[in-house]
């Protein structure tokens, strides 16, 4: 009973209570296995290099050696011995392959350098006709008949408004002639300052009528000496251009010819080169 009772409340070391401990069908674990030990190092053993056995020096694996990239030293690739005579021979074989290709790029190319010349001589052709056809004479021309265009239309408004106002003069006339008849069928007494009194209604609306003329004139006649302006400067404008367009057409073609066509090739150099691809080309077909 005293066995029993010493073992009932004797202190017992404490378990862990962990989920992953139980057993199906119990309550508590029965088996608690031990915890690891953690092994101590002694660091300052380590700092010794006859103790640490990091100061040991490891021994590359052969097998690997070769084809570390930290650890190879790359090496040049070997070159065959070759003497210029080998170059050359290799050079001739690879000209020889393009033969075909070298002969059709001189013929395009001298081609392509007369094409271009003869376009910037057609260009100084058509100029120089042009020149040659008065062309700076008939802007000159031009402008004249626009000018005289303008000035004939406002010399036309300087007119129309002459004739409203004597349209409006004649009417106001009228108006003072029948102002007049009335006062003497009345028995009135025709004096200057009566006739005045009836018809300065009249008078008024003829003067603002006649102003209205000449203002509306005015304004067109602006637009008008614009346009006459526009003119002039339009056929300056032009002119400068032709003899701007006429000095570049000549300059291009100086460069043309004396680079052959653009080429930076002389023009004896570019023709032999096209002799010889068209005479390669006939001993083919022949």
């Amino acid at each position: 009973m005293n066995d029993y009772l010493n073992n009932l409340f004797q202190q017992k070391n404490q378990w862990s209570m962990s989920a992953i401990d139980n057993q199906y069908g119990l309550s508590l674990p029965e088996y608690h296995p031990e915890e690891p030990q953690i092994e101590t190092i002694d660091w300052l053993a380590l700092t010794t290099p006859e103790a640490s056995p990091i100061a040991e020096e490891t021994v590359p694996d052969p097998v690997f050696a070769a084809t570390d990239p930290y650890t190879t030293t790359p090496t040049r690739a070997s070159v065959p011995n070759m003497t210029p005579s080998d170059l050359q021979t290799a050079f001739n074989a690879f000209m020889d392959g393009n033969n075909d290709a070298l002969t059709t790029a001189q013929k395009n190319l001298f081609q392509g350098a007369v094409l271009k010349t003869v376009a910037s001589a057609s260009d100084m052709f058509s100029r120089l006709t042009g020149l040659v056809m008065g062309v700076p004479g008939m802007i000159n021309q031009q402008r004249d008949i626009a000018v005289q265009n303008y000035q004939n239309q406002m010399d036309a408004l300087d007119n129309q408004v002459t004739y409203i106002k004597h349209q409006l003069s004649d009417r106001f006339n009228k108006t003072v002639e029948t102002n007049i008849m009335r006062m003497a069928a009345s028995g009135l007494r025709v004096t200057a300052g009566n006739v005045l009194e009836l018809s300065k209604e009249s008078a008024s609306e003829i003067t603002e009528d006649m102003r209205t003329a000449e203002s509306n004139a005015r304004l067109k006649k602006i637009a008008l000496a614009a346009g006459q302006k526009q003119a002039g400067e339009a056929a300056r404008y032009a002119k400068q251009t032709f003899w701007t367009g006429l000095a570049q057409s000549a300059i291009k073609l100086g460069v043309m010819w004396e680079t052959g066509g653009g080429t930076g090739e002389s023009w004896g150099n570019l023709y032999k080169g096209y002799k010889k691809s068209t005479t390669e080309e006939l001993n083919k077909l022949y």
